[in-house]
């Protein structure tokens, strides 16, 4: 949405520079200099460098940690690349903690803020570019979708994301790509960033117009809800966005679409085709559709602490209550990482660890053949509930089940502390990753800890049971 001008008056000629912040603010400072040549970027400085370190940025420059800075000497500048002032100050805090100079840190407003003028063309191109994880990687194509049913002419959607793979056969997206092949925003006329809640980075408001006036009314729309309502608070928009659906009581699908003027909801499917073989994939485990039960501790791949976590010796005393009353069910544990030592369990042939031996695709056949899924409020769940797999229970805890939670599953949380009834997601700053709000010195958020094994199984219990009666 805003052209962010580099501050050529600030920086001299032909110095050597550091800039802090590889987002949208950052890749156009990158893209001046590439054009003009006017200084040397040495690296880009983020908090985030360890999901961006594959991220290809303009001048090829690396993604680095701000710690750099302490042993980078030779540069004139760092140039903070942010859109707000209150968080330029605390980058500012930030590296003069690190010991940067104050007279080399350097922020500017916005030199210039406009829209993209219409070129002419008669397509309309849109690139998607989806930050989040699994479930955001899939409830996001609920936006690509809606706009290809209002324009299905002269329109290419291109979806960038990390779990490409889930989505290369979707007929209205265009391309599927990893976020890390995308090269920068000048072939797209429309460019959106997040999760979810997709930012404007840059539109081309008169050629929407031009080509689909419903699409026009969308866009308006969204501008409308950042100026008047999104722009006060210092939580990330994803978040903003779900705050917005809770007082309007709407779902996290349609936290893009929250005036309903594209047409989708809540309530819209998606025909996700898998490329592989499920029935062949499944019969090479010895499996059987719809009779056994997949657990997921855990998706992360990087073993980050996440206020969303149960404890593991949970997950284990309740594979130990299945296993006593419903011995003909076999459990495969399923996910990215190995955070949960199972080997005791692994000589009982009625559970199977297969976390970080599947593909993403294998993960997908696995939870859309499971008679039965039991995880977290993470991806997983999320990818079973848009592969219309079935039942799920999800445990919820510093998440909005009021928003998050699908109807076909069994929603846990528990009723102990008064931040259940919500959770700390939307006032949680570092979320999934800061301290409890109520135990900060805890290894585990309260809201999970309260949840028993013996609740959970209960709920499983008498869902089995109910199921295994229907067949009778």
């Amino acid at each position: 949405m805003k052209k962010f001008l580099f501050p050529y008056e600030l920086i001299k000629k032909d110095s050597d520079i550091l800039i802090f912040g590889a987002g949208y603010v950052g890749r156009q400072y990158l893209q001046a200099i590439e054009k003009t040549g006017y200084c040397n970027v040495k690296y880009v400085l983020d908090n985030n460098y360890k999901e961006l370190s594959d991220a290809k940025l303009p001048l090829g420059v690396k993604v680095v940690a701000p710690e750099f800075a302490m042993q980078c000497k030779n540069y004139s500048a760092v140039l903070i690349a942010v859109k707000y002032n209150d968080m330029a100050t605390k980058i500012k805090r930030q590296l003069l903690i690190l010991g940067v100079e104050n007279d080399k840190i350097i922020f500017t407003k916005e030199n210039a803020v406009e829209f993209i003028e219409d070129n002419g063309a008669e397509t309309l191109r849109i690139a998607f570019l989806c930050s989040g994880g699994l479930g955001d990687d899939i409830a996001g194509v609920l936006l690509p979708k809606g706009m290809r049913e209002i324009v299905p002419k002269n329109l290419v959607l291109d979806y960038y994301c990390r779990t490409y793979q889930l989505l290369e056969n979707l007929d209205f997206i265009d391309n599927a790509y990893h976020i890390s092949q995308f090269t920068g925003n000048d072939k797209y006329d429309i460019v959106l960033t997040g999760h979810r809640a997709f930012e404007i980075e840059k539109l081309a408001l008169t050629k929407v117009k031009r080509i689909s006036e419903k699409l026009y009314q969308y866009f308006v729309d969204i501008l409308d809800i950042y100026e008047n309502i999104l722009n006060f608070e210092d939580i990330s928009t994803s978040h903003r966005f779900l705050k917005l659906c809770e007082i309007l009581n709407k779902s996290f699908l349609e936290q893009c679409n929250i005036h309903d003027i594209l047409p989708f909801n809540r309530n819209t499917k998606l025909q996700l085709n898998l490329s592989i073989d499920i029935e062949n994939y499944i019969k090479s485990l010895n499996l059987k559709n719809k009779q056994f039960i997949t657990i997921c501790e855990n998706d992360s791949s990087k073993n980050n602490y996440d206020i969303r976590f149960w404890h593991p010796q949970n997950f284990l005393a309740l594979c130990d209550m299945i296993n006593k009353d419903f011995p003909d069910k076999i459990i495969i544990w399923i996910g990215n990482s190995i955070t949960t030592d199972i080997s005791s369990k692994l000589d009982n042939p009625r559970i199977i660890d297969l976390r970080g031996k599947t593909s993403l695709t294998e993960l997908a056949a696995l939870l859309k053949c499971a008679e039965l899924h039991i995880g977290l409020e993470s991806g997983p769940i999320h990818l079973r509930h848009f592969l219309d797999g079935g039942t799920s229970v999800c445990l919820f805890g510093p998440t909005s089940i009021s928003t998050l939670a699908y109807d076909e599953n069994i929603n846990i949380r528990s009723s102990k502390y008064p931040c259940s009834e919500n959770g700390c997601m939307l006032v949680h700053k570092k979320f999934p990753h800061g301290a409890c709000l109520i135990s900060p010195k805890t290894d585990y958020s309260a809201c999970m800890e309260a949840l028993s094994p013996q609740e959970v199984h209960k709920c499983i219990y008498d869902y089995l049971n109910a199921q295994n009666g229907a067949k009778f």
